[in-house]
């Protein structure tokens, strides 16, 4: 809740009900804590992609699933997702480094490979999927960032349908 760099080892481990000698056993330091953390939850999110890239039915069908699994999954874990923005977004230092951009960049490449196959099948029109896949990411950053922020969230499962049909119709073939 203070953020990486103010919270102490002490808070960790009083919050944890656990010992400091299990902490550094376990993670080897605060550091090894926060970075298998990240490795966790973004485990947990490749996973959840996994089971819709190899799943049957059109590929607007699998995609949309996909998108509304990973959305369900900030929701049920908004405190992590908003530790995991202010660690990308706040300055270089202030937390061990972790590379993120390698996590977006295979979020990107996976949905553009989804628009790519959308295309041959005729269900997307013709068009750049790599640009296509920044509209889609782009929505779903949206819907993200208003679960995280300190007010009352306005975008829930049926709003977040409702734009993501918009995205998708947009990108439908005729």
């Amino acid at each position: 809740q203070r953020g990486y760099s103010t919270t102490t080892v002490r808070e960790l481990v009083e919050a944890a009900g656990v010992t400091k000698p299990v902490l550094y056993y376990y993670f080897g330091s605060k550091e090894g804590l926060f970075l298998e953390l990240m490795r966790m939850h973004f485990g947990r999110l490749e996973a959840v992609v996994d089971v819709y890239r190899k799943g049957k039915g059109s590929v607007r069908k699998r995609l949309a699933e996909m998108l509304m699994k990973g959305f369900h999954f900030v929701q049920q874990d908004r405190d992590f997702i908003r530790l995991m923005h202010a660690v990308y977004y706040g300055p270089p230092g202030e937390s061990p480094y972790f590379d993120f951009d390698v996590y977006h960049q295979r979020y990107h490449d996976l949905i553009a490979r989804f628009l790519e196959e959308g295309i041959e099948r005729g269900e997307f029109k013709p068009g750049n999927a790599g640009d296509m896949a920044w509209i889609v990411l782009g929505t779903m950053e949206v819907a993200v960032e208003d679960q995280i922020c300190c007010q009352a969230s306005r975008i829930d499962r049926d709003t977040l349908k409702r734009l993501l049909n918009l995205v998708f119709d947009g990108m439908a073939a005729d």
